[in-house]
């Protein structure tokens, strides 16, 4: 992850003791949300390396959010995770070569038999994501499937990163994916930053990070289909 560069994140999400918790701390944690069938190098290690505490949480996505009484509920291990302790900031971290995206969308499409019932009800809240992610336009027709999954998957993690901030307004949240196809570039197995806080667009991330830095942005999606 030297490439990229990613502590300077760290230093972009401006942690402070107290940020995003109303209760007096000594320190800060910087907690990271990841695929639980991630196969890929893309464990956020480089955390530990900043001045803030690390914890990191695996979800099936990586999913933030569970699906109660038709609304949209923290996820019961995030919440657990930020009832213990100080957190300041959240970091979603996604791949391009998302299993969990591209069953759920080859799902959603009829591309494959039906799933037992255990997971249909797995992939059901990303299905319902996909069907956001149509109607807003990020993906159509005219895609290819495997064009659709990497779409896909970092909407994903820029709403993933919108809903975090609708529980928690005060508390910084970033998006990355890792790139393990060369989707944003020649180089694959780069980490690109693809949201922060209420930004998505290129030139909004780029603003928010120091004038040094050497963390690479990426969108594949329009601003508009971001909202």
């Amino acid at each position: 992850m030297a490439d990229d560069d990613l502590a300077t994140l760290v230093s972009a999400l401006d942690v402070e003791p107290t940020r995003g918790n109303d209760r007096a701390a000594t320190g800060s944690t910087v907690l990271s949300v990841s695929c639980t069938l991630a196969d890929c190098d893309h464990d956020p290690a480089w955390l530990t390396e900043s001045p803030s505490d690390h914890v990191g949480v695996t979800t099936l996505g990586p999913r933030t959010w569970a699906q109660q009484n038709g609304e949209r509920v923290l996820s019961a291990s995030i919440r657990r995770l930020i009832a213990d302790r100080p957190v300041a900031a959240i970091v979603v971290v996604g791949h391009t070569d998302c299993d969990v995206v591209a069953d759920a969308y080859d799902h959603a499409h009829g591309a494959t038999a039906s799933a037992a019932a255990g997971i249909q009800a797995t992939l059901a809240p990303l299905a319902t994501m996909i069907d956001e992610a149509t109607a807003a336009g990020v993906v159509g027709p005219e895609d290819s499937p495997r064009q659709a999954r990497e779409r896909l998957a970092e909407y994903n993690v820029v709403r993933n990163v919108a809903f975090l901030r609708s529980q928690f307004p005060a508390m910084t949240v970033a998006g990355v994916v890792a790139d393990e196809a060369g989707v944003y570039g020649s180089f694959p197995g780069k980490q690109y930053l693809v949201a922060l806080d209420d930004a998505a667009e290129p030139t909004a991330l780029r603003a928010r990070l120091p004038d040094d830095a050497q963390l690479s942005v990426g969108c594949q999606l329009s601003l508009a289909s971001t909202r």
